[in-house]
């Protein structure tokens, strides 16, 4: 079951890794910045499709998780600059 399930996800990496390193480019994300959002993205979606959950659309799905992991990456940013400033 579990080597289907890395099959499948492994397949919608090769489908998808492309627009989703484009989108991320786009929306402000280094390469290296893209490609770990994207590695935590689909790694997310083992781990959800693992636990018995469906998803109706993966692509959908990954583009959800990727904004949020973006905005998540930028709010830590902005935190880490802050703690860096001199009162």
């Amino acid at each position: 079951m579990e080597e289907q399930l890395a099959g499948y996800v492994s397949g919608l990496y090769e489908e998808h890794y492309a627009g989703l390193f484009r989108h991320l480019i786009l929306s402000g994300s280094t390469a290296a910045e893209a490609d770990d959002l994207i590695q935590e993205g689909f790694l997310r979606l083992f781990r959800h499709l693992g636990s018995g959950h469906p998803v109706d659309n993966p692509r959908w799905w990954l583009v959800k998780v990727m904004h949020n992991l973006r905005i998540d990456d930028i709010r830590k940013r902005k935190r880490e600059f802050a703690l860096d400033q001199p009162s």
